[in-house]
């Protein structure tokens, strides 16, 4: 069993340095944000089963962010498998958003940006799994596999059991090399989440949303698109618009300004632009100054920074 953190012993102005240094410790560099809360209480256990980490964590109030500066400078290679006890969780990784309710299962990579927060606190079981382990089992891109599960899913039901159980053995066995366990629920895993992304694109190319979300993409250099314009040109009503992206766990709004920030990030760092402006006029952004801090806000470094990189 690995190293055992809890904050409890710990004076209180130090936790969030403590518990900083335990999370990169364990998982990966990440910035740590605490949110509000009225206590702070943190703690992890766990163990290794083959290749596997899995660890059983309760977080405080917190949002973990990997940005762009923590990509250059700490190269993990590795995916994570997060199990939602207790508590809510919101992760967003390549634009996409996933809201995790208790028995929910979420994945995502340490090759690229995210974010995950419990504005409430959580309790969570987590896998930390080699990368090449989830390459050599799927035929998609990694971008296109699901970024969650639910647990009522069928899947989802014997996932989340499986990691329930694994998690047990490995802190019952202390580091065994028993390899079955690891490899079936890898197994499972892997279809899981890439069967859940074939049945959310099938049911995408029936769905209106996906020809509004071409016609918003391809609008995105015009900083007046309103969305009751969107909604006129596909025949449905804004209210219509509105639940089409909520029940995606997102807004209208929210999903343009992502994809707006995204494109003048591709844009600045395949060096498609020579400057910021250009950037931020050609993906619909006219406020330059209010584009800067969106921009760093989301990734971490100031589009000049990001351009002279």
């Amino acid at each position: 069993m690995f190293t055992v953190f809890n904050t409890a012993s710990i004076d209180h102005r130090q936790r969030l340095a403590y518990w900083t240094e335990a999370i990169c410790e364990t998982f990966l560099s990440v910035d740590c944000r605490q949110q509000p809360s009225v206590a702070f209480h943190g703690e992890m256990r766990g163990g290794r089963l083959g290749d596997l980490d899995l660890i059983d964590v309760v977080s405080p109030a917190m949002e973990y962010r990997r940005d762009v500066s923590q990509l250059k400078v700490h190269h993990e290679e590795h995916f994570q498998l997060v199990l939602q006890v207790c508590g809510t969780g919101v992760l967003q990784q390549h634009d996409r958003q996933a809201v995790l309710l208790p028995g929910d299962m979420a994945l995502y990579t340490a090759t690229a940006p995210s974010s995950i927060a419990y504005p409430a606190g959580s309790r969570t079981l987590a896998v930390k799994i080699p990368r090449a382990s989830v390459l050599s089992r799927i035929s998609c891109r990694e971008q296109a596999l699901s970024l969650s599960l639910k647990g009522a899913s069928p899947f989802g039901a014997v996932l989340g059991s499986l990691m329930r159980e694994s998690l047990a053995w490995s802190l019952e066995r202390c580091g065994t090399d028993e390899a079955r366990l690891p490899n079936g629920m890898l197994d499972i895993m892997c279809f899981a989440f890439e069967s859940a992304a074939g049945m959310a694109a099938s049911t995408a190319r029936k769905s209106p949303l996906e020809q509004i979300k071409r016609y918003m993409h391809a609008h995105l250099d015009d900083p007046e698109l309103q969305l009751c314009e969107v909604a006129s040109k596909h025949n449905v009503s804004l209210r219509t618009l509105n639940r089409l992206f909520a029940a995606e766990g997102t807004s209208a709004n929210r999903w343009l300004w992502q994809q707006r920030l995204e494109a003048s990030y591709k844009a600045l760092t395949e060096r498609r632009v020579r400057q910021v402006s250009e950037a931020a006029l050609s993906c619909g952004f006219n406020d330059l100054s209010h584009f800067s801090k969106t921009f760093k806000k989301a990734y971490g470094v100031t589009p000049n920074q990001l351009l002279r990189q």
